[in-house]
């Protein structure tokens, strides 16, 4: 279960928050982390930082390796 702390946010608020395109976030999704909540992506910050780290890093991020409670989504769903 997510902490407190833990903010969920949306396609838009990740891309302000990293100084990207909405487009890139699409792109990116499996990258990211994203949930997908019927029609909608929603995204942990803890979680999308703690990816991004990890690939900054050299470690290999996937779906598989970062599973969480929640269906990832396949970023060719929205290319």
């Amino acid at each position: 279960m997510l902490q407190d702390t833990d903010e969920i946010l949306t396609v838009s608020e990740i891309a302000e928050r990293l100084r990207v395109p909405s487009s890139w976030v699409y792109s990116h999704t499996d990258l990211l982390g994203a949930y997908r909540l019927g029609k909608y992506l929603r995204f942990s910050w803890k979680r999308v930082m703690a990816r991004l780290e990890a690939r900054s890093e050299g470690k290999e991020v996937g779906v598989a390796a970062q599973r969480s409670p929640g269906r990832a989504v396949d970023s060719d769903t929205y290319k």
